[in-house]
């Protein structure tokens, strides 16, 4: 089950929150795609970043970011 939070990039996960709907325009699906891919590639090599996650900013600053938790984190 994902996590949903008010987090932010400087302060880290937040509150958990219930419900999020997030609307990317036409280009940010690529490049959460290549992300994900670089996650993935690293991750089939067994040497995943546990850190690992990335932002989508739109153009107003708002930030989306995804980060991938280890095997039974939350």
């Amino acid at each position: 089950m994902p996590r949903i939070d008010d987090g932010t990039a400087e302060n880290g996960p937040g509150r958990q929150l219930k419900t999020a709907w997030v609307t990317l325009n036409m280009e940010e699906p690529h490049g959460l795609y290549e992300a994900l891919s670089v996650w993935a590639e690293d991750a089939a090599s067994g040497d995943p970043d546990p850190q690992w996650h990335t932002h989508i900013t739109d153009e107003h600053g708002n930030e989306l970011t995804i980060a991938i938790g280890q095997t039974g984190a939350v």
